[in-house]
């Protein structure tokens, strides 16, 4: 049982939490008993879980919400039509250490990943232009103070 890296997030996106094993009976420091929670307020989070035979195990998370920090994330669209004009997807924001992000197609399928700001998404697949549609993203950025965050979304391909 594993909640993950402590998170940072901004205030008006929340942050769910998973305890991520199904069928089981879950306590969480929230007095939910949920398998999922959502958290839209800065703190330490624990989960404990057990199993029909009374077996259980325990997870803890913090959890902080960014106020006045840079701004990183995507465009909420591009189109990669060889206008010379938002051709690549790029990260952009400022006071970025580290930064990985991966897009996924509709089916789950990861289609791209990069671990630099330096190198765009140029809307292909090994090699293959990848249709118009919604794609999904998962951005996760160390800023140079050390504090990370990790956005999720939704970006347009379009032509």
């Amino acid at each position: 049982m594993d909640l993950g890296q402590d998170l940072i997030s901004y205030p008006d996106k929340g942050i769910d939490l998973d305890a991520g094993i199904p069928n089981c009976f879950y306590t969480w420091s929230t007095g939910e008993i949920t398998q999922k929670i959502s958290i839209n307020k800065p703190g330490e989070y624990w989960v404990e879980v057990r199993n029909e035979h009374n077996c259980a195990a325990q997870d803890t998370i913090a959890i902080e919400f960014l106020e006045d920090y840079p701004f990183v994330g995507l465009p909420k669209a591009f189109s990669p039509n060889g206008d010379g004009h938002n051709d690549k997807l790029f990260i952009y924001g400022k006071d970025i250490k580290e930064a990985t992000l991966v897009i996924y197609n509709r089916l789950g399928q990861k289609i791209f990943e990069t671990n630099s700001v330096n190198i765009g998404w140029d809307g292909s697949y090994k090699g293959e232009l990848q249709d118009i549609d919604v794609y999904i993203y998962v951005l996760e950025v160390t800023y140079l103070d050390g504090k990370k965050m990790l956005k999720k979304g939704n970006v347009a391909l379009l032509r």
